[in-house]
């Protein structure tokens, strides 16, 4: 809070502080008899205003805190008062009528009810004078239900809420900073922490083997680990932040008020845009499954597909994301199913190896770090522990998805060679062979059956050829271009009952020449050290030494 957001702010807080008291003496017929708790609220409110009435920064420079000191304040206020309303209306969901009737004459006596409901007093009165003609309606529930509506009312009311609202935006900050003094007054156990998340990252995917590299590199290796992955889990939270500041502003200007749908919102707008996007991209696969071949079809009815694709998904998200502002039940009850669901999907990948499944562990972070960022709980304790639980999703998420492509950017693995050069003195296994059958499978050709060192595959005109070579010879493909890695399973076959689709492709392989070598189709699985770890198209892994290495030529 500054001097300029007081000053612009004034009038419209001087206001509501005044619509707050008359809120008081409205709905709480105990400030006539001078309730403690709600007459300190009605003070507190009118020094706020004393206050703002008399701004004077050259008199008084602490005129901030004292707002800020009143606010809390009054926020303490409001816990008491709604503490006294939760035990006014405690027996509500007593069986017992005597209890019902002496509730409701209490109520009546220290609420205003008729502020809420104009009928409900008048409804009771008529009921009790024609009871015999209503034997078959059960009037208790109905006017106990509506009770029940107005304490909720009564609770959550916009005053309240402001408060309250305030109240957990302080605790968030306070958390956040407390976690970041918590870091600097700790320097030691952050460096270690840093630097241990980079050894643990760097073992766990060099787990089946692990290079030995000099003390140097291997510092540079793991805190460039280190600092990427946290960073891009930082990145992800300056992202939903940055939401949360959108979604704030309109809040605080009435843009959820008063409507079903928010066509008018940037915050619903964007949000529902990425989220389609991200939809159409994830299910692009069963998409297309569902969507005729637009080559086949003319330019109005391409157009019609193509914006239905679109626009479905995103009126969709806006709609689910309209309800979740306007009804928070609505929105636990969806946070819940979505949770239950990405929760089943992911189990589901991990089992097959997939990491897509690790996309769920970053959505959950982020939804985790939303509903944070969006709730009124004033536990600092609570919001410290939550921050911890989401950036561990976000990390953990981003550590196995994003892996592979960092350690291939840094040059450290999972880097695919088109062909590499080495010198004439570079001893190759015999498991690698050389270009003798190449030429037989320079295009992919679907595999009929591989047994016994006879190959059977489909030509292009549809007829089968058959060739004998050798299984260090072959390498395979699936209908989706995914490797199938054969060097451990030498016998390969298939029939025509059988859906699946292999195809014989081109596999890792070395030519001659007068001094050099050519190491083609490769994977280098790690460039650290003095040796590099590589894979070959079937599987098969062994060393080479950098020191025979001259050339390396990318895919």
């Amino acid at each position: 809070m500054s001097f300029e957001d007081v000053l612009y702010n004034k009038d419209k807080e001087i206001l509501e502080c005044e619509e707050f008291i008359k809120y008081i003496y409205c709905i709480f017929f105990d400030i006539y008899k001078k309730n403690i708790n709600l007459d300190n609220l009605a003070r507190l409110l009118y020094s706020k205003i004393d206050i703002l009435d008399n701004l004077n920064p050259y008199k008084d420079d602490t005129f901030i805190e004292k707002l800020m000191q009143i606010d809390d304040d009054i926020y303490r206020q409001i816990e008491c008062i709604k503490q006294d309303v939760r035990n006014d209306f405690k027996d509500l969901n007593a069986k017992n009528q005597e209890k019902l009737k002496l509730l409701k004459d209490k109520l009546e006596i220290k609420y205003n009810l008729k502020y809420f409901d104009d009928n409900i007093c008048l409804e009771y009165e008529f009921y009790q004078r024609h009871k015999e003609n209503f034997k078959d309606f059960n009037f208790a529930k109905s006017y106990y239900d509506r009770l029940h509506y107005i304490k909720k009312e009564i609770l959550t009311n916009c005053f309240f809420d402001k408060y309250i609202y305030k109240k957990s935006q302080k605790i968030k900050k306070e958390a956040l900073l407390n976690i970041f003094k918590m870091i600097k007054n700790n320097q030691w156990i952050s460096t270690v922490l840093f630097f241990g998340f980079g050894f643990i990252v760097y073992f766990l995917y060099f787990y089946k083997y692990t290079p030995f590299i000099p003390g140097q590199e291997f510092i540079y290796v793991i805190t460039a680990t280190s600092a990427i992955f946290l960073l891009i889990p930082t990145f992800i939270l300056f992202f939903v932040w940055f939401f949360w500041i959108m979604y704030v502003s309109e809040k605080e200007n009435g843009k959820f008020k008063e409507r079903l749908f928010f066509y008018d919102s940037v915050f619903v707008n964007i949000l529902s845009l990425i989220l389609s996007m991200v939809f159409i991209i994830i299910c692009s696969d069963t998409i297309s499954k569902f969507i005729p071949n637009l080559n086949t079809l003319n330019t109005i009815s391409g157009i019609f597909y193509l914006l239905a694709l679109f626009f479905l998904p995103f009126i969709s998200f806006h709609v689910v994301i309209s309800f979740s502002i306007k009804n928070e039940k609505f929105m636990f009850f969806f946070f819940l199913f979505v949770f239950f669901i990405a929760s089943a999907y992911s189990f589901s990948l991990a089992f097959m190896s997939d990491k897509t499944s690790f996309i769920i562990y970053i959505f959950f972070g982020v939804l985790f770090c939303w509903a944070i960022l969006i709730s009124n709980v004033t536990d600092d304790k609570f919001y410290m522990s939550a921050f911890s639980i989401s950036v561990v999703f976000l990390i953990v998420g981003s550590v196995f998805f994003f892996i592979d492509s960092v350690y291939r950017y840094l040059n450290f693995g999972n880097i695919d060679y088109e062909y590499i050069i080495l010198d004439k003195n570079a001893k190759l296994p015999d498991e690698i062979c050389d270009d003798t059958y190449i030429k037989n499978i320079k295009k992919p050709k679907e595999m009929i059956s591989y047994k016994d060192g006879n190959l059977t595959y489909r030509l292009e005109n549809n007829t089968t050829k058959s060739l004998n070579i050798s299984f260090k010879c072959l390498a395979f493909i699936d209908e989706n271009n995914n490797t199938i890695k054969t060097y451990k399973n030498e016998n390969i076959s298939r029939d025509n009952k059988t859906d699946k689709k292999i195809f014989v492709v081109i596999p890792t392989y070395f030519t001659k020449d007068s001094d050099i070598i050519k190491l083609h189709n490769i994977k280098v699985l790690s460039a650290l050290g003095n040796k590099w770890f590589i894979e070959s198209k079937n599987g098969f892994r062994f060393k080479i030494d950098k020191s025979h290495i001259k050339t390396e030529i990318l895919d």
